[in-house]
């Protein structure tokens, strides 16, 4: 029993470990950004099938989200597990409480990086 938990305990850790360095290639391409682990890895409850969840907050970002993809394409193609949400500040502050995907990375989220430190934003 003690070599499955940590074998999940690897698991999870080299997932979180990929989602850093995702969030690590994203800060390259926008700049100053705070990257969210949320979902199942972050949560401890993954599987075989799961994707790693990643909440990405930046500054400036266009209006269209598919524009947004497309200054981020390179990090989504490294990274093909990760499956990331991209939104503003504002956005982050409109969505907090009323879309789920952003109230649990919030809530029990992992922070991977805060160079927004959005843990000051009321």
């Amino acid at each position: 029993m003690a070599k499955i938990i940590e074998e999940r305990l690897k698991e999870r850790e080299k997932a979180i470990e990929e989602a850093k360095e995702f969030a690590l290639c994203i800060s390259r391409k926008l700049g100053k950004i705070t990257a969210i682990l949320f979902g199942s890895y972050a949560r401890g409850d993954f599987n075989v099938w799961s994707d790693i969840d990643v909440l990405v907050v930046a500054e400036n970002l266009p209006r269209n989200p598919l524009k947004r993809f497309e200054l981020v394409e390179e990090c989504l193609k490294m990274y093909p597990r990760v499956e990331s949400i991209i939104i503003t500040v504002e956005e982050l502050i409109k969505k907090r409480g009323r879309d789920p995907a952003v109230t649990e990375a919030i809530q029990k989220g992992v922070i991977l990086i805060d160079l927004l430190e959005l843990d000051k934003i009321p």
